[in-house]
């Protein structure tokens, strides 16, 4: 194995090693409760479908996916995402996102995950922003824009709107 390989396989399990960790810091410290609505209703997860489009040097696919958020406070959340990339991309993305809400509806994202071409499975890092606003009661929609960083190649970019369900 070429010393390359075995950095960025040092580097795969230690990230994935400090997002576990991080998680069971969050989930199980007992001192954070659920979030809140602004309706003071008790609304800690979140199930969103995606709608948008992955740009990638001179290709467009169009993109849908789930996403599904479980907020831990008012800060805080985790979660999980799928995705499919039409086009000359034919990929799904899996990811474990990590979610930050620093104040109102922005929204940071951080998720360690996969892209899977063809036979291919390469690994992934998303780095991404959004702003959910509140439609009606427990109902969403968050415009997102969001970077994907995959080992080897230049970095894609995903756009779109995701429309939440609260409960």
């Amino acid at each position: 194995m070429s010393v390359m390989r075995k950095n960025e396989m040092y580097t795969k399990v230690s990230l994935a090693a400090v997002v576990a960790l991080l998680f069971a810091m969050l989930i199980f410290n007992p001192s954070i409760s659920a979030a809140e609505s602004v309706e003071g209703h008790n609304l800690s997860n979140e199930i969103g479908l995606f709608l948008g489009g992955t740009h990638h040097c001179d290709n467009d696919g169009f993109t849908i996916g789930i996403d599904y958020e479980h907020r831990i406070n008012e800060v805080f959340g985790v979660g999980g995402l799928i995705e499919y990339v039409d086009g000359q991309f034919d990929a799904w993305v899996v990811g474990a996102p990590l979610y930050v809400h620093p104040y109102m509806g922005l929204r940071f994202l951080v998720a360690p995950g996969f892209v899977s071409e063809e036979n291919d499975t390469k690994f992934l890092f998303r780095a991404g922003i959004g702003y959910q606003i509140e439609l009606v009661k427990n109902w969403s929609i968050t415009p997102a824009y969001n970077i994907d960083f995959v080992e080897g190649v230049e970095p894609a970019h995903v756009y779109g709107l995701s429309i939440g369900y609260g409960f």
